[in-house]
């Protein structure tokens, strides 16, 4: 691969760090600009191919302090007014993006509607950088009619950012599922772990369950989670339902679910209900089993859209996650090599 310059906003974070310190190990010859609003930011790791700059996504050109050309910008910051996604379509650059939910997703994807695209975009704002949905189609394979439920087990001690937990502010927000209007932490499903914990696991709006479904294969796609503290999920849902969670300022809802910790293993449960081309029903359980956590399984999540982009010339359109143009064998090996469990 010849000499290229990724430049990663939020680079020097909690996940564009680890973005960042994977990519470097994987390309030796690329060089990195980490970006964010703070001048003179120390990089997370010491390379010489490694260098932070000033990016400001709420600014009307977030790349206006950036002199080399880009080949690639992966966002792992919000970018709410799309200024980023305007400019990098400008400048002909690709772009991954892992921050946008669905809501937003879909008013980006909108604004794009009738612009003749420059440069492929990947929305992998999924769950865990599109690492749910990615492994919901990959593993649908072969099967048709497809009801694919995703469920995961939330550590409270895990190191999270505080975009980690944006969802919190629509927690009181209908959304659809197959066109069937339905309410976050609404629906439980009781499930079983690998690690044998069970727990009531509840709706919450992701783009899984939209972009799914743009394959003919798959009829449904539903997402729900569950926190690895009891008091901590039967609280949420209660003060959901009783409408105070309305009521609370953003200050006291993040001070309830934001307190990242030392670090804790994320947990993924998949189950996928089709049939197969003889019509016999098949159900199929997939296991997703990171060590370290939530952050970790994102970036690794990106990392794979990286390679897809960096490795192979892309036409520019809309691209989400499980679009991904690589092997089966390849996307589980790359999850293996940053020690995530998928069985």
């Amino acid at each position: 691969m010849e000499k290229k310059t990724v430049l990663i906003v939020g680079g020097y974070g909690v996940v564009g760090s680890q973005i960042a310190h994977m990519l470097h190990e994987r390309y030796p010859q690329l060089e990195f600009l980490l970006g964010g609003r703070t001048a003179n930011k120390e990089a997370p790791f010491i390379s010489e191919r490694v260098k932070c700059v000033v990016t400001d996504n709420k600014s009307t050109n977030p790349l206006e302090f950036i002199e080399e050309p880009i080949a690639l910008v992966i966002n792992a910051v919000n970018d709410s007014l799309d200024n980023l996604l305007r400019v990098t379509q400008e400048q002909e650059i690709p772009l991954i993006d892992i921050t946008r939910w669905t809501e937003r997703m879909e008013h980006s994807i909108a604004w794009l509607e009738n612009k003749e695209l420059r440069a492929p975009i990947i929305f992998s704002s999924g769950w865990m950088g599109g690492t749910a949905a990615l492994l919901s189609k990959l593993f649908a394979h072969n099967l048709q009619d497809v009801t694919v439920n995703i469920h995961a087990l939330y550590s409270l001690q895990d190191k999270a950012g505080p975009n980690s937990i944006d969802y919190m502010n629509r927690l009181t927000t209908p959304f659809h599922i197959a066109n069937r209007k339905v309410y976050p932490l609404s629906d439980p499903r009781k499930v079983t772990f690998a690690n044998g914990h069970t727990a009531k696991c509840y709706r919450i709006d992701t783009p899984d369950h939209l972009t799914l479904l743009r394959f003919h294969t798959i009829t449904e796609a539903n997402f729900r989670i569950t926190f690895d503290h009891i008091l901590i999920n039967w609280g949420l849902v209660a003060l959901v339902k009783s409408r105070v969670w309305k009521m609370l300022s953003n200050k006291a809802r993040q001070k309830l679910l934001y307190n990242p910790g030392e670090g804790g293993p994320h947990r993924l449960l998949i189950e996928l209900d089709g049939v197969n081309e003889n019509g016999k029903k098949i159900g199929r359980t997939i296991s997703v089993i990171d060590p370290l956590g939530q952050t970790h399984l994102t970036a690794v999540g990106a990392v794979v859209q990286a390679k897809y982009l960096l490795e192979n010339d892309i036409q520019p359109r809309i691209y989400f996650s499980e679009d991904v143009g690589l092997s089966k064998s390849t996307i589980l090996q790359i999850y293996d090599e940053y020690g995530v469990t998928i069985k």
